[in-house]
């Protein structure tokens, strides 16, 4: 019974906080990135189901200074005639990204420190990822910075590279001045 407070879905620890919340079946892959550019995919149904109140499972190990920072649910191939492909985008602050196939990152058991997903250019010392999301050839992001400023960007221009590149300028941001992309909004495409 929900209440005019609400109702309690997760206990979280003091300095916690809930991000994201997404429908998956036990069909479905989860991505989990984090700020230092790794990332981790496993399978939904890895994740025993636990009481409202509980604080849940651990879906990835992080070193120090590192955090979580995006998540996507991958859900599995439906149809037969498949459109659009899908990719996992990975945007930095200062700016960069790319396109990564779904193949390089294969599911692995939940609470590791994952894979590389992107590499920092050596001259943005304490750039971190911002984005790692699910998109699909024919979608459009949107890209917010930090100083106000927003860019229109069709998927399908930012190349397709492998976990180990830095990727592409996609935004440019005076990111030695404080500014950072802030959000990055998937624009589906229309059917």
């Amino acid at each position: 019974n929900t209440s005019s407070r609400g109702l309690t879905i997760a206990t979280l620890d003091v300095g916690d906080e809930l991000n994201w919340c997404q429908k998956c079946t036990d069909d479905d892959d989860i991505l989990v990135g984090s700020s230092m550019g790794k990332a981790t995919r496993f399978h939904a149904k890895s994740l025993r189901p636990t009481g409202r109140t509980s604080r849940g499972v651990k879906s990835m190990s992080f070193g120090e200074d590192d955090q979580l920072s995006d998540m996507s649910i991958l859900m599995p191939d439906s149809s037969s005639e498949k459109t659009d492909e899908e990719y996992y985008l990975a945007m930095t602050a200062s700016g960069y990204g790319k396109r990564i196939h779904p193949s390089e990152f294969s599911p692995r058991a939940r609470g590791g420190k994952g894979v590389m997903a992107i590499k920092f250019k050596k001259a943005n010392v304490g750039d971190y990822v911002t984005c790692l999301r699910v998109v699909k050839d024919n979608d459009e992001i949107l890209l917010v910075t930090k100083k106000g400023i927003i860019v229109r960007q069709k998927v399908k221009d930012i190349p397709s590279q492998g976990r180990a590149a830095t990727g592409v300028r996609v935004q440019k941001v005076d990111f030695e001045n404080g500014d950072v992309i802030s959000n990055v909004s998937i624009v589906p495409s229309s059917p």
